[in-house]
């Protein structure tokens, strides 16, 4: 019998998973102490003390400041190395690349965008984005860049490194992303669904600290999709692919979707279908302030002057994505779902009406325990998760730094 129903954990993978819970915690609350860690992790202070001094010993970790804790003890604050130390997050959507330095805390200490063509094909679009990567890569700045995360539309198949249907992005089915971004660039490359990587951001960077319960980061943009954190982890499902949300239906006999199902979320609440409501009843508002031209810009401002054309549109997407979340609320009993992306610049207009529908039409129970949000985030959500992914790939990896010590 080949495959292995259970599989045992021997002394150097518990070493690297308690040095990951370590550094995650570290990552968690900024500045902590060896007391602290060992209250939150659960291991013993003498290990604790070790796996820390190894940290310090490898320019990891830092000792700073001093911390006052319970009774009046003050202790030695400790912190991840911001200074030397980098990766790189990539968010990559149908009309533009941003690329971005962030530092192990999470910060954001340069980016740039990159314009896109959706029709340009992806041979020509990652050219572009990897000439970009190398040149944050290559950059001489008395840092060491240690990984890169990449968020992608969906859906994202992690074990085949592809995406596969996505909704107008011509040409990018079927092509090896993975592959072609780890031949180009000499870092190690995680790439994720950027719903994924909007969840573990909200999780990981935005200070909530729910170790314990289930966030669902609906991504409302171009595409819909929903990245799960349950546990302090991801939730991907048996093919990596769990939360592709936008492509389950509301309406069996709606109209055909490009995945080949019919009546599915995306065809009624991206920002995509608002675009096309919008000028398919500009006719029938001739007092609105949308002109031929208008872009997402535009609504967003003309919903601010309470334009009734905007206003109209807004709600009816609202509507068909409350129907949306109820059906994650009925399936995933979140703690809290939020809502990232585009579509957040809505704010509480859009929780309101959608906060409406979903205690008209789930059980009220479901409805009072479930928060239903916008992102509070200052930057995009699936950009600082890519980073987040690569800070996340580090800590998971501290190895590196015990060989890098070895060899000098």
């Amino acid at each position: 019998m080949n495959q292995k129903i259970f599989q045992g954990v021997n002394s150097n993978n518990v070493k690297e998973i308690n040095r990951t819970i370590l550094l995650r915690l570290m990552k968690k609350y900024e500045m902590c102490s060896r007391a602290d860690l060992a209250k939150n992790s659960g291991l013993q202070p003498a290990t604790v003390t070790n796996i820390v001094n190894d940290f310090i010993d490898w320019g990891l970790v830092k000792e700073t400041g001093i911390i006052n804790g319970n009774k009046g003890r003050r202790s030695i604050g400790l912190v991840l190395n911001a200074e030397d130390y980098v990766v790189l997050g990539v968010r990559i959507t149908r009309t533009y690349t941003q690329i971005g330095m962030f530092d192990l805390v999470g910060n954001v200490l340069a980016d740039t965008r990159i314009s896109l063509d959706r029709m340009e094909g992806p041979q020509s679009a990652l050219k572009k984005i990897v000439r970009k990567v190398n040149e944050m890569v290559n950059l001489d700045n008395g840092k060491k860049k240690l990984a890169i995360g990449v968020a992608v539309p969906g859906p994202y198949f992690p074990d085949e490194g592809k995406m596969h249907k996505l909704t107008e992005f011509p040409g990018w089915d079927d092509v090896s992303i993975n592959e072609i971004l780890c031949q180009s660039i000499d870092i190690p490359v995680m790439i994720d669904h950027d719903a994924n990587a909007g969840a573990f951001a909200e999780w990981w960077i935005s200070g909530n600290e729910n170790f314990h319960g289930t966030t669902i980061y609906l991504a409302v943009g171009e595409g819909i999709g929903a990245g799960i954190v349950t546990n302090g982890g991801l939730f991907r499902g048996s093919y990596g692919t769990a939360g592709e949300i936008g492509h389950a239906s509301i309406a069996f006999d709606g109209p055909k979707c490009e995945c080949g199902n019919r009546g599915c979320l995306t065809m009624y609440a991206s920002v995509l279908q608002m675009m096309r409501d919008i000028k398919e009843k500009r006719d029938d508002y001739p007092n609105t302030v949308l002109n031929e031209e208008f872009s997402f810009k535009d609504v967003v401002k003309a919903v601010k002057a309470q334009d009734e054309l905007a206003c109209a549109a807004l709600k009816k997407i609202s509507r068909y994505l409350a129907f949306g979340i109820i059906n994650i609320i009925c399936a995933y009993s979140p703690d809290e779902i939020i809502i990232g992306d585009q579509m957040s610049v809505f704010g509480d207009t859009l929780i309101g009406e959608i906060r409406k529908i979903v205690n008209q039409h789930t059980i009220a129970r479901f409805s009072e325990l479930t928060k239903i949000k916008t992102s509070e985030l200052e930057n995009d959500s699936a950009f600082l998760g890519a980073g987040a992914l690569a800070i996340d790939y580090v800590l998971k990896n501290s190895s590196m730094f015990e060989s890098k010590t070895k060899q000098v």
